[in-house]
């Protein structure tokens, strides 16, 4: 058996990120009861992200990887719209929206090959020069109509109508057209003054993230340092789904507490995730439509005051929350849970309010159910897991009409398991190498002082 060998690299991880946002409304009452209304929000995000990696011999630094990625995003979204009362008990509102997204992106990737160098790529040889701009135009017309059957029902009907087109230029040229038509039906019922029944229907079209559409660098935590950057696909479509909600709401008597139970079941059109784009060389994989889905689950949210202990200012918190899902694995062909989808979390909490001395504090627990929260590529598998999460405060009025609010958070432990595959779409993948890996972000104290000046 050969030795153990030990090496060293080191990282820069420099960023820098800039944003700002303008938005305003504007409302009028007509004298018939009528209203109109229109808002605006436009915004600017920029964000340069840089990874140099560097060998470590000795007391030399020998730098092996430069990887440069930058993004661009901007969103100008007008909505305006006209409520007015159609018969007795019926209100009608309709509007527009036109929203415009551009991103614009570059990535540059050096590695140390020998070949010719360029500053551009940071003193090492290129092996990738992506730009790509993505913009959208979006249109959505809607009509909302509220009808309050009797005193125990309403009905709300939505008729909204999605018109898109999305322009890419830059690496990649192309243009794209979608239509949807989103239709949405929500029932409530008083079945006593302390129980509701409410009941929803709706067809839902997620935005996408473009930018999954261009090549990218991984940022943030829980990335993986064996993974330079991520492809990019020009050719996603949206995700769709049929959405099938039943809740139902239990007032106690004297406003003692709730009891809230929520039923779901979706149908997913179009899912994205992980697909294999494979080279000759390497193993590869980008976002992109996997197929079809289905999530159900149960959500039990309840609350309690404690004034049968005479502490009618206490009240307690619990829910749970337990969900499952199934789709076909693209590259294995087996069933199994949507990629990060989880099998649900419990909490529990106290808020304790002393009006008398202007002061409350409380605290909340949280806990994920270990054992489904997996996320699932090419070439590896990740789960996720950790230990119960912990936050706490307390708050007063005090000194000069300010709020003083002291806050304290748990460390937050979390670990991955990570699994390498030579390619999970060939045989048995081939297993080639396990990370077990934990970390902490450390306990957070924290003193916030707030007042109107």
């Amino acid at each position: 058996m050969n030795p153990p060998s030990l090496y060293y690299d080191e990282e820069d991880l420099p960023q820098d990120s800039n944003s700002w946002e303008v938005g305003g409304d504007y409302e009028h009452q007509f004298d018939n009861g009528s209203r109109f209304k229109t808002l605006f929000i436009v915004n600017e995000s920029e964000n340069l992200y840089l990874r140099e990696r560097f060998d470590i011999d000795g007391s030399q630094r020998i730098k092996n990887l430069y990887l440069s990625s930058f993004e661009r995003n901007r969103e100008r979204i007008l909505r305006s719209s006209y409520t007015f009362d159609l018969f007795e008990g019926q209100a009608l509102e309709v509007g527009v929206e036109r929203a415009q997204t551009i991103l614009d992106t570059s990535l540059q990737l050096g590695l140390l090959t020998g070949g010719e160098t360029s500053d551009y790529f940071g003193g090492l040889t290129g092996s990738r020069d992506d730009n790509g701009t993505v913009e959208e135009m979006r249109y959505e017309y809607f009509a909302i109509h509220n009808w309050q059957l009797n005193s125990r029902m309403s009905v709300e009907t939505t008729l909204l109508y999605e018109d898109s087109n999305i322009t890419q230029t830059g690496d990649v040229y192309q243009s794209r057209d979608f239509g949807f038509f989103r239709p949405k039906v929500d029932y409530r019922f008083n079945i006593t003054p302390a129980l509701q029944f409410r009941g929803t229907i709706e067809r839902d079209v997620a935005q996408l993230s473009f930018s999954d559409f261009t090549a990218s660098a991984q940022v943030g935590g829980g990335t993986d340092d064996d993974q330079n950057e991520l492809q990019g696909n020009p050719n996603l479509v949206q995700e769709k789904s049929w959405r099938y909600d039943a809740n139902l709401e239990y007032r106690l008597p004297q406003d003692a507490g709730v009891i809230n139970t929520n039923v779901f079941y979706h149908e997913i059109e179009d899912v994205i995730g992980r697909i294999d784009v494979s080279t000759s060389t390497r193993v590869l994989s980008a976002n992109g439509n996997i197929g079809n889905a289905e999530r159900w689950g149960m959500k039990i949210d309840s609350s309690l005051r404690l004034g049968f202990l005479g502490q009618p200012n206490m009240l307690v918190t619990a829910g749970v929350d337990l969900e499952d899902s199934s789709i076909i694995d693209p590259f294995t062909g087996e069933d199994r849970r949507l990629s990060r989808g989880g099998r649900g979390n419990t909490s529990f909490g106290l808020r304790h309010d002393i009006p008398e001395r202007n002061m409350n504090w409380g605290f909340n627990i949280r806990n994920g159910i270990d054992g489904g929260t997996v996320f699932y590529d090419i070439d590896k598998t990740e789960e996720y897991s950790g230990d119960a999460s912990y936050s706490g405060w307390f708050e007063m009025l005090g000194w000069g009409g300010l709020i003083y609010r002291f806050e304290a958070r748990d460390s937050r432990y979390r670990c991955r398991l990570r699994k390498r595959y030579e390619n999970r779409a060939v045989g048995d993948g081939g297993l080639s190498e396990i990370e077990d890996s934990c970390f902490t972000t450390g306990p957070v104290l924290a003193i916030k002082i707030r007042g109107t000046f």
